[in-house]
């Protein structure tokens, strides 16, 4: 039977460079599950691979179109089926933990999309009363959930949102493969100075130009891609809202920050299977492989 397998794990955990290696050595396809490299003019800062033609589901969007973990399911679903039932590894991985939980664990219900509605509605609410009135007014607790993310508008609003929608059935259909997910464990030290590191790349490889490009498309802070890490402060760079090297410690600092709301996540996977990500490619590759043994049933 053939293997889906998720590579798992907090920003610049390498993530990529795993799962292009053990495609190499698997034969296996790769599905994107990032929920930002879903779209198209967001390559430099969402950190997209180079050779896309080895993924599934990138570049798929325009970047103003909205997109859900349904949707995600809608569309990753077949073509993981498709690959097991032509007896083919599928390598799964992002940095969108909900999108491979949800298709790993076969979710039969999840929230409906984006009410355009409800979402006017409770920004109108959030700019008359403020976050925690409405979150009072509408009975939803903010127990564990950080002030920065309170402050921030459309994540805060989408919580909101999550917490008033109803859930949907998805139909479960049958997956022929042999499941495994792998988390990819680096120290928080070292992560924090790849973050910085690949931070200080990206703006060097064209990340400014590239949010420039977006701009002269009619990007603002309501575009759905516009969500994705440090794209809405550049965007205040271009608009001399504020400096770039404020831009870039205050990126710094909410990527750092959500790779440790990554890690708490990863801490609660189901059947997720914890891997050494220190040392080469190559021997996180074995290690992984080590652990790939059809289970007895």
């Amino acid at each position: 039977m053939p293997f889906a397998i998720a590579i798992m794990g907090p920003t610049t955990s390498g993530k990529t460079d795993v799962a292009e290696s053990l495609a190499e050595r698997l034969d296996a396809a790769i599905v994107n599950a990032d929920a930002f490299q879903i779209y198209k003019g967001l390559d430099i800062g969402t950190a997209k691979p180079k050779n896309k033609k080895r993924y599934e589901l990138l570049d798929i969007l325009e970047p103003w179109e909205p997109f859900s973990v349904g949707k995600f399911l809608e569309m990753a679903r077949p073509l993981c089926e498709r690959y097991a039932n032509e007896g083919k590894h599928c390598i799964v991985t992002g940095g969108t933990g909900l999108y491979i939980r949800a298709l790993f664990e076969e979710y039969e219900e999840i929230q409906k999309p984006a009410n355009p509605e409800l979402r006017e509605i409770l920004r109108k609410a959030w700019e008359e009363v403020g976050p925690k009135k409405l979150a009072e007014r509408e009975g939803i607790s903010l127990e564990g959930l950080s002030e920065s993310f309170i402050r921030n508008p459309a994540h805060f609003l989408r919580y909101i949102e999550r917490k008033k929608m109803p859930k949907v059935s998805m139909q479960r259909t049958e997956w022929k493969a042999e499941k495994r997910k792998f988390g990819l464990l680096v120290p928080r030290e070292i992560l924090r100075k790849r973050i910085s590191e690949r931070v200080h790349r990206m703006l060097e490889a064209g990340w400014l130009e590239e949010v420039k490009a977006l701009s002269e498309l009619g990007a603002d802070a309501s575009w759905p891609a516009m969500r994705a890490h440090g794209y809405r402060e550049l965007l205040r760079v271009i608009h001399k809202k504020m400096s770039l090297e404020e831009a870039v410690n205050s990126i710094i600092n909410q990527i750092s920050q959500y790779a440790k709301r990554q890690m708490t996540w990863l801490r609660k996977e189901p059947n997720l299977i914890w891997i050494d990500a220190e040392g080469t490619v190559e021997e996180i590759c074995n290690r992984i492989e080590n652990n790939l043994q059809p289970s007895a049933s």
